[in-house]
């Protein structure tokens, strides 16, 4: 059981943007993907989510061809976190995370009080507590993408996709936020899909490294063996030094 990926391949218009992919996540891992903008990381976090149609190949989820649910069932398998959110009217945190509920409810239902004692025991669980009546407009990027994390995770999704979580935020930020996903992966056993543009962030946060280039997946498998001086040379046309530390290697662009 997991999601499974067979031959995926997709265009936009007479582009080919994805070729032949073949991938499988399974629960209680992180996956991170790694590749130069244009690579088709998003492109590929969309397809799996029902947001785009493949030209061929196909997504299975548990076992199930994607294109067997709907749109709104894939909501109660897979959570989202996006790379940016544009809300255009004023909600408090609150109110955004019980939004989370939203795909096992009927139409025009209103959460429950269990419902808000759910959401807020989880604000607490992620020292949120204090947001609970800010609007999201109000908030900083940190925070902001703690909330995102919070709404997927009260949705209680075997799988979680996160496009791009911390490219906006500090570098105090990024360890807090990616130490909650590792925690989370953990502890919930969910199988977390997210784009990163560091490579030192991937080997240090995830199970599994997929790496991209034009479409094509370069090489996947333990992130230890797949980041390494070569492999980051061959996806970003740049040669990369590698540091070793007492306690870890990192890579960076070289000069």
């Amino acid at each position: 059981m997991g999601i499974d990926i067979e031959d995926l391949c997709f265009s936009y218009k007479d582009k080919k943007v994805l070729r032949n992919i073949n991938l499988h996540f399974e629960k209680g891992k992180i996956y991170g993907l790694l590749g130069l903008n244009g690579s088709g990381k998003t492109t590929l976090l969309k397809l799996i989510l029902g947001l785009l149609k493949e030209d061929q190949g196909m997504v299975s989820i548990n076992e199930k061809n994607k294109l067997d649910y709907k749109v709104d069932e894939i909501s109660k398998y897979i959570a989202y976190v996006p790379q940016n959110l544009s809300i255009s009217y004023d909600v408090t945190v609150l109110d955004f995370i019980l939004m989370g509920f939203n795909p096992f409810m009927k139409l025009f239902e209103k959460p429950s009080k269990n419902h808000e004692l759910e959401a807020l025991e989880l604000l607490n669980q992620m020292q949120l507590s204090h947001l609970k009546e800010n609007n999201l407009s109000s908030l900083s990027g940190g925070e902001l993408q703690m909330v995102l994390i919070a709404r997927a995770l009260i949705q209680n999704t075997e799988f979680i996709i996160m496009d791009e979580p911390v490219s906006n935020l500090d570098l105090k930020n990024q360890r807090h936020v990616l130490d909650k996903i590792k925690e989370i992966s953990k502890l919930y056993k969910k199988a977390i899909i997210i784009s990163l543009h560091d490579p030192n962030l991937i080997k240090k946060y995830c199970d599994y490294t997929i790496l991209l280039k034009d479409g094509e997946v370069i090489s996947h498998g333990k992130s230890i063996e797949i980041i390494n001086q070569k492999n980051l040379k061959k996806i970003f046309d740049m040669p990369f030094e590698k540091i070793q530390s007492t306690d870890d290697t990192y890579y960076f662009l070289g000069v």
